[in-house]
């Protein structure tokens, strides 16, 4: 018998939305690397793509016009959403991950996916070398609290540690 795949609840939030269009689509919307990203998952939670608009005031080296860049994300994203008839929402969706952006969900933090690879290596590149041991089996431990909690991280930009009702716990 083949194992069911995962899907990963995610909940709508401050730095994304979730929710689904009115053709069923399943989808994340945010900024993501200075444009607007939708990323797409049919009603099953299979990954369909990415779409992406560019705002029109764009930020500038300095950061002088961030109050203009910000109003014309908000101002592209609820035109968008009206478009596509949004309607804000938890989704669920199996593991993915965007081409060329940062953007993706996986099992564990990296932290712990290092770990998980190479222990010792990650400790000793961290300066644990005092406490290793310790610091090696409270990491485990961490580990298995993780998985026990059915935890998830969605990166989008940087990592959010995601609680199983797909909730952010943490940035």
């Amino acid at each position: 018998m083949q194992k069911a795949t995962r899907r990963y609840k995610i909940q709508d939030d401050v730095d994304f939305r979730a929710g689904i269009d009115r053709d069923g689509r399943q989808l994340l919307m945010g900024l993501q690397g200075g444009q607007v990203l939708v990323v797409g998952f049919d009603p099953a939670g299979c990954y369909l793509g990415i779409e992406s608009k560019i705002p029109p005031v764009r930020p500038l080296s300095d950061l002088s016009n961030m109050r203009g860049f910000s109003r014309s994300v908000g101002s592209l994203m609820r035109r968008w959403r009206q478009e596509i008839g949004f309607q804000p929402g938890a989704i669920e969706v199996e593991r993915f991950q965007v081409a060329d952006r940062p953007v993706a969900i996986e099992d564990y933090p990296k932290f712990f996916r290092e770990f998980l690879v190479d222990f010792d290596k990650c400790y000793i590149s961290n300066c644990f070398k005092r406490n290793a041991e310790i610091e090696k089996s409270q990491t485990f431990e961490d580990i298995k609290n993780w998985k026990k909690n059915n935890q998830f991280v969605l990166i989008w930009g940087k990592e959010y540690w995601m609680k199983e009702d797909g909730s952010v716990e943490s940035t």
